[in-house]
Parts: C-alpha cells; sequence; structure tokens
C-alpha cells in the first residue's frame, strides 16, 4: 500500500504538465489557402467566360471598322474614276488633243516654242 500511496502523492505533488498547443497558424493556412485557391480558379473561369461573351462584340466592332474603310476607298475610287472619265472623253475631243499635244512641247508649224524658267526656284534647288 505504500507503493499506491507513493504514486498517488508523486502525482499530487508534480505540476501538472502542459500540453503543447499546435500553432494556430496551422489552423488558419489551410483555410486562407483554400479560399485563395478557389477564388483563384473563379477567377480564371471567370475571365474566360467574359472574354468568350465579349469575343462576338469585338468582331463586329473590327468589321463594321473595316467595313467603313472599305465604304470610304471605295467612295474615293468612284470619285477618281468619273474624273478619269471626264479628261478621257475631253482628250478625244479635238480641244483636248490641242492641249495634251501642247503639254508635250509639240509646236504649230511656223510657231516657236518658247520656255520660262524661274531662276529663283533653280538658285534655290543649287544651292545647299
Amino acid at each position: 500500500m505504500n507503493a499506491s500511496r507513493s504514486r498517488r502523492s508523486r502525482a499530487q505533488v508534480d505540476p501538472p504538465r502542459r500540453r503543447r498547443r499546435k500553432p494556430r497558424f496551422r489552423k488558419l493556412i489551410l483555410p486562407v489557402l483554400l479560399i485563395t485557391v478557389v477564388v483563384g480558379v473563379a477567377m480564371f473561369i471567370g475571365s474566360m467566360l467574359v472574354n468568350k461573351l465579349i469575343r462576338p462584340f469585338r468582331l463586329y466592332s473590327r468589321e463594321d471598322r473595316e467595313k467603313q474603310q472599305i465604304e470610304s476607298r471605295y467612295l474615293t475610287l468612284k470619285k477618281n474614276n468619273i474624273k478619269m472619265r471626264r479628261q478621257l472623253k475631253y482628250m478625244v475631243t479635238p480641244q483636248g488633243k490641242v492641249e495634251l499635244a501642247r503639254k508635250q512641247g509639240y509646236v504649230k508649224p511656223g510657231e516657236r516654242a518658247i520656255v520660262i524658267s524661274d531662276e529663283e526656284s533653280q538658285d534655290e534647288k543649287t544651292t545647299p
């Protein structure tokens, strides 16, 4: 009996042992990490969905701009075509033929060609 008493007295005499606590940050790391991963994945999936939803609008906008550019170019070419047709009709007439011949340096029999040059413009071209 003495042995059992000594065990009891030792148990009563020894200070209670403290249990080591697990650090709290371990309990906090897992949920925070999990939330971060879930939010990251959700953002990635959301950005993909938004990109897929916006893509048709971007394509429409790009095609509309291209259409406007093509229409503008078409109108410019059409105006140039009309202008060239008028010039062609004029060049077929006797007055147009005479004007074209004069521009190319031809003179009528009995006429003398006189060339007037700008001395100022030649001086500007030669001087650095």
